[in-house]
């Protein structure tokens, strides 16, 4: 982030062991940005601009995906502790995140 770059070490698994150190102990972020499911599209108000079935599935599916990824794929990806759910306020979004957060162990759902 500021350019520099750290001493290299001989046979890189220093660098390696700095790596999964950092990513161990919670310095990386990551940011998951997830756009709402399919929508009815029929009404101008936004209370009724509800997510289809098919919208329900694309959430249900994706909060699933989200869940696999919390728990971690081995020892060196583990876990990923989410600490917000950020949603805006259209009801698509709501219902949207809703369902999404049912499927994750660290949210009500789960």
């Amino acid at each position: 982030w500021d350019g520099r770059k750290p001493k290299v070490g001989e046979d890189g698994e220093e660098d390696r062991e700095r790596e999964r150190f950092v990513r161990k102990n919670g310095v990386t972020r990551h940011i998951i940005l997830i756009r709402h499911g399919q929508y009815d599209e029929t009404h101008k108000e936004d209370e009724h601009r509800i997510l289809t079935e098919l919208g329900r599935k694309q959430a249900e599916l994706t909060g699933k995906r989200l869940a696999e990824m919390i728990k971690g794929v081995n020892e060196k990806f583990g876990p990923c502790n989410v600490k917000v759910l950020r949603v805006s306020d259209m009801a698509r979004a709501k219902e949207t995140a809703d369902i999404i957060a049912k499927q994750l162990p660290t949210m009500d759902g789960g």
